[in-house]
């Protein structure tokens, strides 16, 4: 992967005149103490030394990815730096791997530094990448990305969790159905309040239930959950399978 990643980085570094390594590294070193509070403090010092370098290729690679996945430029199955379907899909499964996770603010700054003018915004091009590693995920919608701060946003996988968040759009229609007569029944799972709200003007049995803020992560560990480290897999997510049980097998 690292010979793609230098071809990424040349990729970059020929989109605009004055940029080159020494004024990227530059740039990044500005960045570099806000960035290490981004990882372990027990870092190794060879990685700290070479942590603008390190910061660069990567980002580098993650924004040139990004863009070529949004067809910035012709999207020439030859001017493709990875073509190859299985090795796009082991990038961006690798892209939303919380051990990859870069600084958002590094990425954005990389971007801004070689955005043309009639490039779209680097989150709109995150959030269109995004859904084609989750095509099964509703997005907030691209009108609302504009309201975003990307400064809150702290790297890919936090922006996955940011577009799942209940669109402006969506909490006008939830209010405006509020006023039908429903059957409601509220849960309390560590401190945060899920409602569940049941309409009988509804005959989808998929549309009978709303489900409001699911806690994430850090609301879960900041209200007294634990979580237990399980070793290390090779999937994003590991689900045991299910087994069901025939009726006619009972009894």
């Amino acid at each position: 992967m690292e010979k793609y990643k230098l071809l990424y980085l040349r990729r970059f570094l020929q989109r605009k005149e004055g940029i080159n390594l020494e004024s990227c590294i530059s740039e990044i070193e500005k960045l570099k103490d806000e960035a290490l509070k981004c990882y372990d403090d027990n870092l190794d010092s060879d990685i700290v030394v070479k942590f603008s370098q390190m910061m660069l290729l990567d980002g580098c690679f993650v924004v040139e990815f990004i863009r070529e996945r949004c067809e910035v430029e012709p999207r020439e199955e030859s001017n493709q730096i990875i073509n190859l379907e299985w090795m796009i899909n082991q990038v961006c499964r690798d892209m939303v791997l919380l051990e990859n996770q870069l600084p958002f603010f590094v990425l954005t700054m990389l971007h801004d530094m070689t955005k043309q003018p009639t490039e779209q915004s680097f989150l709109n091009m995150v959030r269109r990448t995004l859904l084609d590693i989750f095509p099964k995920v509703t997005f907030i919608p691209t009108s609302e990305i504009d309201d975003f701060n990307a400064e809150r946003i702290d790297h890919l996988l936090d922006a996955v969790h940011m577009f799942c968040r209940p669109s402006h759009e969506k909490t006008r229609e939830t209010k405006n159905a509020s006023s039908r007569e429903n059957e409601c029944c509220k849960i309390s799972i560590c401190g945060n309040i899920m409602q569940l709200t049941r309409s009988k003007e509804i005959p989808n049995v998929l549309d009978l239930w709303d489900c409001y803020h699911i806690p994430s992560v850090t609301e879960l560990y900041d209200a007294g959950v634990s979580f237990i480290k399980i070793g290390t897999v090779d999937k994003i997510i590991r689900i045991k399978q299910l087994y069901s049980i025939s009726s006619s097998k009972r009894g």
